[in-house]
């Protein structure tokens, strides 16, 4: 009988340590598992929080694209529309400008040809009356 309780603490004693080494395991299984799930939580966060911020910063650097690229064309647009306005405003006045030059100028040739006119005219009645009164002279002699 002895024998068998010695082969039977044997047993025993061999269970609890497989149990023991069993559990032990299981344990360091769990605490791998859960240190590999909390770096994989981690990890898949940080991966997360990392394209959150790429997309952030790419939609607000397409925003200030954008908006400048907008406010460029819109800028570009009002001064071609202000340039256009200023040289259309520079063309009417010059060619206001030449026509009142050309008027003027007409009615400056037109008055010396009227000043020619009674110059001639009055050069005319001039030789006309001296004629006559070198006529008159021949006459009377």
């Amino acid at each position: 009988m002895g024998r068998l309780s010695k082969h039977c603490n044997l047993c025993v004693f061999v269970i609890v340590v497989f149990v023991v080494v069993v559990v032990v395991m299981v344990v360091i299984v769990v605490v791998v598992a859960v240190v590999v799930v909390d770096i994989v939580v981690v990890v898949v966060v940080a991966v997360l929080v990392v394209i959150a911020v790429v997309v952030v910063v790419v939609v607000v650097v397409v925003v200030v694209v954008v908006f400048v690229v907008v406010v460029f064309v819109v800028v570009v647009f009002v001064v071609a529309v202000v340039v256009v306005v200023v040289v259309v405003v520079v063309v009417v006045v010059f060619l206001l400008m030449l026509l009142l030059l050309f008027l003027l100028f007409f009615w400056l040739f037109l008055l010396l040809l009227l000043s020619l006119l009674l110059l001639f005219s009055l050069l005319l009645v001039l030789s006309l009356l001296l004629l006559l009164w070198l006529l008159l002279l021949l006459l009377l002699l």
